[in-house]
């Protein structure tokens, strides 16, 4: 790994984000032109030095080095203008690695000397053009800063780190007060943030490269509601759209700037890894009797089997708790759509809880009976989790939530075995490439599988 050292220098530096797309065997082609364009435009010398084995060497073979490394089970890749491993004002290099979350894209970020913005605009179409990106972006440092210090206050939950962030993104905050607005908490890819889509854009930056896949997948542009934007944008001569936020570099201070941030992550739901609720409370502490204001992210739960026989559902489900879980305080089994059986518990996440046998109440249940079923628990447009059982009782979760116990990747204590909701065992056929958020999503299932009918009681 390179050393960076927080020096002054460093302020004086830019970088672009680009997401492109996986698996493209045509990827380090891409890389290796934008290389060339580096040198050829003045941003830097040309760029022959690469990292191997921790060191970097020589060689006028880039493109077999990116070649040779995409094709490496990790996949990263690091060039630089110069052989030293201190970064200063004077280096430019380009590092990139796969999205290990989500599997959908290829992360490069491209860092160089600092230059005039019209130059950075500049730069940004005509790399994103010849890397044939799907997304990317550049935003001014300090407002870099002040959106990153906000949306991590959705991330970390340590006392500590919570003040420290409130102190970093206090101007941020304040503008949103004044604005009358509040803004998401984007949960950035390097932080565990996990694209529902390729053509996602990871956040939103002052100047946003969009590919046409990125705009159609967005929904933009239609003129009437996007004429704010429009006003500043244009299409790239690859047929992309540099989307400009404002016609001066992004300043979070400026209320009006804060304003049309708020009303375009708004005005684009897929727009940003959202971390919790996109309309996220104002800041506690800057508001009196915050309790007020407090938001609690909504919590549903769908629980489904593979059974036309709600009443067998409802007397297995009543022995299975009678012995594992006594103080269930209800459970209701009612007739679902097409064969299904849709289970109501109070608590409403009991069947996620583990039995004796160290796997999901859900599992045992679909053991029991031998059917397929799943269980949805929703607790806002980006926290879900998923569990699905086979009829031997096998249980796959995915999902993003969290616990709040140990900060890890669990549900009532099972593992969660990935991170981006996908089914493995319902024969659900909604695209969930196509879902904006897991509230969409729940309320999908229910058209699929749930239908008006009686209720059956596990007594």
């Amino acid at each position: 790994m390179l050393t960076l050292r927080n020096t002054p220098t460093q302020e004086a530096r830019s970088r672009f984000e680009f997401l492109l797309p996986a698996g493209d065997d045509q990827l380090y082609l891409g890389i290796d032109r934008m290389c060339d364009l580096l040198g050829k435009i003045g941003v830097a010398a040309p760029m022959p030095f690469v990292l191997k084995k921790s060191k970097l060497v020589s060689t006028d073979k880039r493109a077999d080095y990116l070649r040779g490394e995409l094709r490496e089970k990790t996949g990263r890749i690091f060039v630089s203008s110069s052989p030293s491993r201190v970064v200063t004002t004077e280096s430019t290099f380009v590092h990139g690695e796969p999205d290990v979350w989500s599997g959908l894209t290829f992360r490069l970020r491209i860092e160089y000397p600092s230059l005039p913005w019209p130059d950075q605009e500049d730069l940004l179409v005509k790399a994103g053009d010849i890397l044939g990106a799907l997304t990317g972006f550049v935003t001014p440092s300090v407002a870099t800063e002040q959106l990153l210090a906000h949306s991590s206050l959705g991330i970390w939950n340590q006392p500590l780190a919570t003040e420290t962030l409130k102190d970093v993104s206090r101007g941020l905050r304040e503008a949103m007060m004044r604005a009358g607005v509040s803004l998401p908490l984007i949960h950035r890819m390097y932080l565990g943030g996990v694209l529902t889509h390729r053509a996602q854009p990871e956040t939103l930056g002052w100047l946003n490269y969009w590919s046409t896949e990125c705009s159609a997948y967005l929904g933009f542009p239609q003129v009437r509601r996007d004429a704010d934007l429009l006003e500043h944008s244009y299409r790239t001569p690859g047929g992309a759209w540099l989307v400009k936020l404002t016609a001066d570099p992004l300043d979070v201070f400026r209320d009006d700037h804060v304003r049309l941030l708020a009303s375009t992550y708004a005005r684009f739901p897929k727009l940003g890894i959202r971390h919790a609720s996109w309309q996220t409370p104002p800041p506690s502490d800057l508001v009196p009797d915050s309790a007020e204001h407090a938001s609690v992210a909504p919590v549903v739960t769908l629980v489904v089997v593979e059974s036309p026989n709600p009443g067998a559902v409802a007397a297995a489900l009543h022995h299975l708790l009678k012995v594992q879980a006594p103080s269930a305080k209800r459970a209701d089994v009612t007739a679902g759509a097409r064969g299904w059986s849709v289970i109501v518990t109070d608590p409403m996440d009991l069947l996620a809880e583990t039995g004796s046998t160290g796997k999901p109440l859900i599992g045992e249940l679909c053991r029991q009976l031998q059917v397929i079923g799943c269980m949805l628990c929703v607790r806002g447009p980006v926290d879900a989790v998923l569990i699905e059982s086979d009829t031997e009782g096998c249980c796959y979760l995915s999902g993003n939530i969290v616990s709040e116990e140990n900060g890890t990747r669990s549900f009532h204590g099972t593992p969660i075995d990935e991170p981006l909701l996908r089914f493995h065992v319902m024969p659900f056929k909604v695209d969930l490439l196509d879902i904006d958020d897991y509230t969409q999503l729940l309320r999908a299932i229910q058209e699929e599988f749930l239908a008006a009918s009686p209720t059956s009681r596990a007594p």
